[in-house]
């Protein structure tokens, strides 16, 4: 009898548990691509809370649905989880305008969308993202102050048609059009990636007479750096991002006299959005649009991340305690 008594009870333990899932929401994530190093980060910080959430009976599904840099793809996915009754679905958009029709399909079901770091220009429920416009200004103002407000520089920017590139690049300007005495010898764009940023900046560097890069990306500022100490070249400061092949090489040269400034994309964005989603459709107070701070690393606090064991193309970034979630995501 005490056998039986205490599989009846273990059965209903299992039936609660599945129905506390069956109970929690079912939310959809379109991202256009996971293959960069940054996405997969993300990724692993958004399986981390999935786990969360699901522990706490509110998530049923967590779908992930990676569209591999095709728009049409994207707009399918988004398209699926709306037909299949998603309640809220997360997108790191691949357009900031090819989306917009398949969104409105979604935000007219009344499904909740959350709009994260690459945006669409139609209406969401809610946007949470950092400014590019505000990394090219914060990385600019930098370098100007170390140049004194005068000199040469090289503006190295991302690909070119590229929102993230184009507005990073756009905040630059605007901080430099407010200082002409300072020079922009020449424009170059590249991929984010370091090989094909190094054959576009090794030439310039050799040609060129500047006193600091502008790189508006990790791998570009990484590729700067390292023609800088190829050519034998004095050190010029450089602006960068998080990317640790940069940030090891820049700790590496402090005492030849580099600085730098590198301005982080927080991989925790894609978990933030999950905890938005559900706190949305708990019917919470939410914001329609949350502008997220970027962590920076200078030449003080550089201690912080290196030495480490991570490889070159990962992102320094520390995921966010459950208390930060729920404070970034706080309504004053």
């Amino acid at each position: 009898m005490k056998k039986v008594l205490a599989l009846v009870l273990s059965l209903t333990m299992i039936l609660g548990l599945a129905a506390a899932y069956a109970d929690g929401y079912k939310i959809g994530f379109s991202d256009i691509y996971l293959t960069p190093s940054w996405m997969q980060e993300m990724k692993d910080m958004l399986d981390e809370r999935v786990e969360f959430w699901k522990a706490q009976g509110k998530l049923d599904e967590l779908y992930l649905a990676n569209a591999n840099g095709d728009n049409s793809r994207q707009i399918a996915d988004i398209q699926n989880m709306t037909a299949e009754g998603y309640d809220a679905i997360i997108i790191i958009a691949g357009s900031a305008t090819a989306l917009n029709n398949a969104v409105d399909e979604a935000m007219a079901k009344g499904v909740v969308v959350v709009n994260t770091n690459s945006l669409v220009t139609t209406k969401v429920t809610s946007v949470l993202a950092t400014s590019d416009v505000e990394y090219g200004e914060t990385c600019a103002n930098w370098l100007i102050e170390q140049l004194g407000g005068k000199g040469k520089i090289v503006l190295f920017s991302g690909p070119s048609g590229v929102s993230t590139s184009e507005l990073r690049e756009k905040g630059a300007r605007d901080a430099l059009a407010k200082y002409p005495d300072i020079e922009i010898v020449t424009t170059l764009n590249s991929e984010y990636n370091e090989a094909p940023a190094l054959e576009v900046v090794m030439p310039v560097i050799d040609a060129y007479d500047f006193d600091g890069i502008l790189a508006l990306g990790g791998s570009l500022a990484s590729a700067s750096l390292k023609g800088m100490i190829e050519s034998g070249k004095p050190m010029v400061p450089i602006t960068g991002e998080n990317y640790n092949a940069f940030v090891k090489l820049w700790a590496e040269n402090i005492d030849n006299g580099f600085s730098s400034i590198a301005v982080a994309e927080p991989n925790w964005e894609g978990a933030l959005a999950l905890d938005l989603c559900i706190k949305i459709l708990d019917g919470e107070k939410y914001s329609e649009n949350y502008e997220l701070s970027r962590p920076v690393i200078t030449n003080e606090n550089i201690g912080e991340y290196v030495p480490n064991d991570f490889p070159d193309d990962y992102y320094l970034i520390s995921n966010l305690t459950d208390e930060e979630y729920k404070a970034m995501l706080e309504v004053k």
